[in-house]
């Protein structure tokens, strides 16, 4: 079978497709240039972010990756974000998702990705190497706080053709969040469903975008007091929503656990691509966690792509080969659990004698900010 990027051409044929893979299960599911409009768009660049299998010259089968930055604190993340996983009803069972999804993650890894990130069920995507694994933190917020004491004006917003200076200014301030170049913010804050409001009182200012249509809070920022006075406002016409928050402490923490009535931890399906490269994404990280005189050697197995072993000391890459405490050669399932958690290592894994610092490193921190989610 021949697999290949989409063009600019296929749009119509791609979008048509998708959309009947997903109602075959949720008939009602809406249209993707409808409800991801930053990520479908008939454009040579969005249409290239997809991976088709053809049959009697129709797409059968696809796959969308989506190159993803997103920050954690100091941290900055390239992820490979894989979404539209379609195969035409009449045609699964035959390994064409299979052998799109062995393809982009070789593809996602040469492309310099250190991991990817992908929402659905285990069950679907574990036999391809993505893993539920890291911590979210999920709220259902229905606890309307009380009015703020003194008046903030509240606006809603229209992101196609209002000034997004203030929101951009506070989304620069946020501990978690996505990049991206202002065009793309605006398509989306046009996302199916969401609502943008904004609320000022002099020179403070804050701002609350809500998915009315799905019931969930995408993205906040700026003053508490302004988000706290936007959820009062929210809340007033919808009786919940529901939250995902980052895994670090920030400004906003206190608020949603204070309003909420409900709270769970989600993991998403995850995927280490690359071990030297995640290594030195999370340097910044280890940095001061990391025992300066312990060293770590982990592989990948199957290690059938470069970047399947690194070796750690002190936090630091260090050369191949070197000499390590500790050596682990776990599965890509395994992989995945062990690097992003939930739990820590001595929960999951039997280490080795003197090997028990490993819980004071892993699992370390990802997050994904709702609004980012592909």
């Amino acid at each position: 079978m021949n697999i290949e990027r989409a063009s600019v051409g296929d749009f119509a044929e791609l979008t048509d497709h998708i959309v009947r893979c997903f109602r075959t299960d949720t008939p009602d599911h809406p249209r993707f240039e409808e409800f991801l409009p930053d990520l479908y768009e008939p454009a040579a660049e969005s249409a290239a972010c997809h991976y088709v299998i053809r049959e009697g010259g129709r797409i059968v089968s696809s796959v969308g990756v989506f190159p993803v930055e997103v920050r954690l604190s100091e941290l900055l993340f390239h992820v490979a974000g894989v979404g539209s996983v379609s195969t035409a009803p009449e045609c699964r069972g035959r390994g064409f998702m299979s052998a799109i999804m062995t393809a982009l993650r070789a593809d996602a890894a040469a492309a310099g990705f250190a991991f990817s990130w992908l929402s659905g069920l285990r069950q679907r995507y574990a036999h391809f190497g993505w893993e539920k694994a890291g911590t979210d933190f999920v709220i259902r917020v229905t606890r309307q706080p009380p009015p703020a004491g003194t008046s903030w004006t509240i606006r809603r917003l229209d992101a196609a053709s209002d000034s997004l200076e203030s929101l951009h200014e506070a989304r620069a301030a946020l501990v978690a969040a996505g990049e991206c170049e202002e065009a793309a913010s605006r398509r989306k804050l046009s996302r199916l469903g969401i609502e943008v409001f904004e609320a000022r009182r002099g020179s403070d200012y804050a701002y609350l975008a809500g998915n009315r249509r799905f019931g969930w809070l995408q993205e906040w920022g700026g003053a508490v007091g302004g988000v706290r006075a936007l959820l009062h406002h929210a809340l007033g016409g919808k009786p919940a929503w529901l939250v995902r928050i980052p895994p670090v402490r920030d400004p906003y923490t206190d608020l949603f656990l204070s309003l909420g009535d409900n709270f769970a931890c989600e993991m998403e399906n995850l995927a280490v691509l690359d071990l030297p490269r995640l290594a030195r994404v999370y340097e910044r990280y280890w940095a001061g966690r990391w025992p300066p005189d312990k060293s770590l050697c982990l592989r990948m197995e199957p290690a059938d792509i470069p970047g399947a072993e690194v070796c750690i000391r002190g936090g630091r890459e260090a050369t191949p080969g070197t000499a390590a405490d500790v050596h682990l050669a776990l599965d890509r399932l395994m992989m995945a659990s062990f690097v992003f958690g939930p739990v820590k290592p001595s929960m999951r894994l039997a280490l080795p004698a003197g090997a028990e610092w490993l819980d004071e490193v892993f699992p370390v921190p990802f997050h994904m900010p709702s609004l980012w989610r592909v």
